[in-house]
């Protein structure tokens, strides 16, 4: 992301709490105004959404990794 250190630490939490639908209704309808303005924050929401995603599957095949220790060998 070529903005990435134009955005400051509140509007990361911010793009957090918006991606994670964690905002007050009101608050997410002017942030949603905010997003259709600022092709920044476009970019800026969309790693957040790609981080997001890789964390959940990094998360996934620790827990599948877990699993199958847990499952025993078929012969």
């Amino acid at each position: 992301m070529n903005n990435a250190n134009e955005i400051s630490q509140e509007e990361w939490e911010r793009l957090e709490r918006y991606a994670a639908n964690r905002m007050h209704p009101d608050e997410r309808s002017a942030f949603d105004r905010e997003l259709t303005a600022s092709p920044r924050l476009q970019e800026g929401l969309q790693e957040v959404q790609w981080l997001a995603m890789g964390i959940g599957e990094a998360v996934l095949h620790q827990k599948l990794q877990t699993y199958h220790q847990g499952v025993p060998a078929q012969e």
